[in-house]
């Protein structure tokens, strides 16, 4: 069993409007502007690999599983402000904590692991 406790993170293909007022979600009746690609961040104790993608299907509420990368403990994670690359702190409190970076594919929901830093 998994355990998504750790970190979400979503990587959303909506427009926020920037006003004076409230920010203000559009959503259109297309299909594509109704799913999200959802980043989790899990502990790995057990069967976890670390870090999952999805695509979350806002209208219906199911999340489909799309990829996973292996990294220890990765309680902290963030999209770069344009989607194609998600950064990652592997938390261990030990000389094997790290910094990583990965490539995302959004469409896919997958990562390719560009590199990593002792923290």
């Amino acid at each position: 069993m998994i355990k998504l406790i750790a970190t979400i993170g979503i990587i959303g293909l909506t427009t926020i409007s920037c006003t004076s007022r409230k920010a203000v979600r559009t959503v259109s009746c297309d299909a594509a502007n109704q799913e999200l690609t959802m980043l989790v961040g899990t502990y790995t104790s057990g069967e976890s690999k670390g870090i999952y993608s999805f695509r979350f299907d806002e209208e219906s509420g199911t999340a489909t599983p799309l990829s996973e990368a292996e990294v220890k403990n990765p309680s902290y994670l963030t999209p770069s402000a344009d989607g194609k690359f998600v950064y990652a702190v592997s938390e261990l409190g030990n000389e094997q904590a790290a910094a990583y970076a990965f490539a995302f594919d959004k469409e896919k929901g997958t990562f390719s692991r560009l590199n990593s830093q002792p923290t």
